[in-house]
């Protein structure tokens, strides 16, 4: 719960609310370089940065309703770098359930 109480996405959430959120979170630990979201791909929910390092890349092409290809994702360019208490994938939820970043684990 602490974790939470520290995130910029819970800031004025009700502690009970807070315990609710923690409680249905399932932890993963993802090797370097492990692709978490791709542009162009559908809704998988929203992720918290627990420990580590993710860099959030935006195709240098919009790829609509499609998930970038291996050529593109050359063409990507880095526009974050997230750690701790940070959060990512909420983009999908204003965007009509399509993620428009690819987000990539560093460390």
């Amino acid at each position: 719960v602490s974790f939470f109480q520290q995130s910029a996405v819970c800031v004025g959430m009700r502690l009970q609310d807070i315990m609710a959120m923690s409680s249905a979170i399932v932890w993963t630990n993802v090797p370097r370089d492990a692709v978490l979201l791709e542009a162009g791909s559908q809704l998988q929910g929203v992720f918290f940065v627990r420990s580590g390092q993710v860099a959030v890349l935006l195709p240098a092409v919009r790829v609509p309703g499609g998930s970038c290809s291996a050529q593109l994702n050359a063409l990507m360019r880095q526009v974050a770098v997230l750690g701790p208490g940070d959060h990512f994938g909420e983009d999908a939820l204003t965007n009509g359930g399509i993620h428009e970043v690819t987000v990539v684990a560093e460390a």
